[in-house]
């Protein structure tokens, strides 16, 4: 669908597989998978790898065997693009399907709501149930970022390659300013002064924030499963379409639901 928009490339925000796994028979199934999707594409697809993507060591050999860097920059039309890695390197595993087994689906579903939903109303939940408490407390040890000296150097110099671009956007899955990220804080520090737009996935759930004089955006599920209570209006499956104007870009969000093909709306579930 989005092919038919004509648009110059096409980025992801990472988790375009399930992963959670180091069988790489599994694994090729699924970024094989995803290849026959992207493949149906005219235009560049840029990759940005998830937490799913990278879950372990065996997932990221099978990335760059596959699509190389994990983390890279590129300018096109003067705009500079820096694609990061918050998996660098993968974090330690937290075993969702043991908690699940644990704690019971529902009980996963109601901290996972919580979670995305107001901070005052989900620390009264946690305060009234310890067991919801104590599996809150492991999904938020599980949600830190990771960013290489590397990583933080191949930031830095493109940068100082590209002085002068009229925009930079940053793209990652995690949105790192919702964690203690000293890499994350260093490379807003670089930033600074350069104006800017910067964009995450990973809770499936649509924020928008001010910092400064940026926009920090978390996109919505893009394709995934609903994170939150599916009748909150930011639990969207939705496309981001960005245009650059010569003020700066210009956001739209299209929810999935709104294409549909020539033939009718009824040609689209067939």
């Amino acid at each position: 669908r989005v092919e038919q928009l004509r648009p110059d490339f096409v980025i992801n925000i990472g988790d375009l597989i399930e992963g959670n796994s180091e069988d790489v028979a599994q694994l090729d199934r699924e970024w094989d998978e995803i290849d026959s999707a992207v493949g149906r594409l005219s235009v560049p697809f840029f990759y940005v790898p998830g937490n799913h993507d990278l879950t372990n060591e065996v997932q990221r050999s099978e990335w760059r065997r596959r699509l190389g860097a994990d983390y890279y920059s590129f300018v096109y039309k003067d705009v500079l693009f820096l694609v990061l890695n918050t998996e660098d390197p993968p974090q330690p595993k937290i075993a969702r399907m043991k908690l699940l087994q644990d704690y019971g689906a529902d009980a996963m579903k109601t901290v996972f709501e919580a979670l995305q939903g107001d901070p005052a109303k989900a620390e009264a939940l946690f305060a009234s149930d310890p067991k919801l408490a104590e599996l809150a407390a492991k999904i938020r040890g599980s949600e830190n970022v990771a960013f290489s000296a590397d990583q933080v150097k191949m930031v830095r110099n493109a940068l100082a390659k590209n002085p002068k671009t009229r925009w930079t956007f940053v793209l990652m899955h995690r949105p790192a300013w919702k964690v203690d990220s000293p890499a994350f804080r260093e490379i807003e520090a670089m930033l600074k002064g350069r104006s800017h737009t910067v964009l995450a996935g990973h809770f499936h759930k649509y924020m928008y924030e001010r910092h400064g004089d940026a926009d920090y955006i978390q996109l919505g599920t893009t394709g995934g499963m609903p994170g939150g209570d599916p009748s909150d209006p930011a639990v969207v499956d939705h496309v981001m379409w960005v245009a650059m104007d010569r003020d700066g870009p210009r956001i739209s969000n299209m929810k999935l639901d709104g294409f549909f093909p020539k033939q009718g709306p009824q040609a689209a579930k067939q």
